[in-house]
């Protein structure tokens, strides 16, 4: 929220409409706990009738043995092609920021883009 605070701020917006962020299940957030707490703290932060939006990303991983790219289901880290269990984490490990939808008041014939 502070993130999205200070991007308002730095852009001199007249208010936040909407706010995308991304989850993935290896960060041990739940969606509807993040849900609560936007809505507490929306109307503290930005307004209270902003949007969030979240967007829920697989678990992805690459085959260190065999270099293929891979689906991680039920936090299985093991290669469908080979069986290896030599696996990193390529996606799904994340709780990030994405997007900020703001309104701004601009001269007129003026437009910026975010």
């Amino acid at each position: 929220m502070r993130q999205v605070s200070d991007i308002a701020e730095q852009h001199h917006a007249t208010s936040v409409q909407e706010v995308k962020i991304e989850i993935g299940p290896l960060t041990g957030v739940e969606k509807i706990l993040v849900q609560e707490a936007f809505d507490l703290l929306a109307s503290e932060y930005v307004s209270s009738d902003c949007r969030l939006i979240i967007v829920e990303v697989p678990l992805q991983g690459m085959c260190d043995s065999c270099k293929k790219s891979i689906a991680i289901q039920d936090f299985r880290f093991q290669c469908a092609a080979c069986g290896s269990s030599n696996i990193h984490i390529t996606g799904g490990d994340a709780f990030r920021l994405l997007d900020v939808t703001i309104e701004t008041e601009l001269p007129m014939g003026v437009t910026e883009s975010l």
